[in-house]
């Protein structure tokens, strides 16, 4: 039995989309760390992690949405959570893989600001983007030592280097596409404003918060609040809360104390039958079948003690 943790542990599937991997995290931490113990081919499948594969051999398939890459030694894949991807065929112990959930990227208020122009990378290479190439080598190498390792801090140092590597890509982002795109950039003032009305979004999406009072509440017209809205966070007002309330939910799911309309209603969804449509839109399967999912997910943890 390898020492590291495969990072393919427990895969069910829900009934509603065959596809959907639910993820179990070891060793009580929110990081998954495969090395050189993932399979060498594995059919479509996504799940609501972010994954970074590090390519430890060349010539290394892989696929995500419809487009294939090819990895070789030192490349790195970016595989943003809910994205259908696929281990098309790697050489065996070709990767170092790490999976964190999204939420280390979903509460911290900047980075949500140029999150879409993020995930537009997928492929970093030396020749692409040789610094953060680099970088990312040394931080996924150090986060797999610390995942071997005893440190009693070992979780929250292996954040801060997911962080800082967040950090690095959307940074590139920021300088880098958003000048070069075709209509001219949100000046400061009016990032600073979406910024402002995102963090009262996560800080009120438990309320029936609405578009025109977020909008006053920057000091902004409705009008102009919605179309600068779109144009710095890549999705509408209302989508942007719905993927935000669904990611609330996600988390509550996992306390068993709650039901599911509890959970709905502590999310912000104001109806049942919203949430019921809006979770099984994100998601891809009903909040029930999820919690059915992760509570077997951590039952098999619980019998392999």
């Amino acid at each position: 039995m390898p020492v590291l943790c495969e990072y393919l542990i427990n895969i069910e599937v829900a009934m509603s989309d065959k596809q959907k991997e639910i993820l179990e995290y070891k060793n009580n931490m929110d990081v998954n760390i495969s090395y050189k113990t993932s399979p060498q081919k594995f059919p479509p499948h996504w799940h609501n992690s972010a994954e970074f594969v590090l390519a430890l051999k060349d010539d290394c398939h892989y696929r995500i949405n419809d487009v294939e890459y090819v990895l070789n030694t030192d490349n790195i894949l970016l595989i943003w959570p809910r994205e259908l991807h696929e281990v098309v065929m790697t050489p065996p112990e070709a990767s170092l893989i790490l999976q964190f959930p999204s939420y280390l990227a979903d509460n911290n208020h900047d980075l949500i600001l140029y999150q879409a122009y993020m995930r537009k990378y997928h492929l970093i290479t030396a020749t692409n983007l040789p610094d953060i190439t680099a970088a990312f080598n040394q931080h996924m190498n150090q986060i797999k030592n610390l995942f071997l390792s005893d440190d009693i801090f070992a979780e929250t140092k292996m954040k801060i280097y997911i962080l800082e590597m967040l950090l690095m890509i959307t940074d590139y982002a920021a300088k880098e596409i958003i000048p070069n795109r075709e209509i001219s950039a949100p000046s400061e003032s009016a990032r600073g404003r979406i910024n402002e009305a995102c963090i009262y979004i996560t800080n009120n999406m438990d309320q029936n918060i609405t578009q025109p009072e977020v909008a006053k509440y920057v000091g902004l017209s409705q009008f102009y609040f919605s179309r600068l809205f779109k144009d710095c966070m890549q999705v509408s007002f209302r989508e942007y809360l719905s993927l935000q309330r669904t990611s609330l939910a996600i988390q509550l799911l996992s306390n068993n104390t709650l039901s599911i309309s509890e959970v709905a209603y502590q999310a912000g969804f104001q109806s049942i039958s919203s949430f019921n449509k809006v979770f099984r839109e994100k998601v891809g399967t009903s909040a029930k079948e999820y919690r059915l999912l992760y509570q077997h997910a951590n039952f098999m943890k619980e019998s392999e003690k």
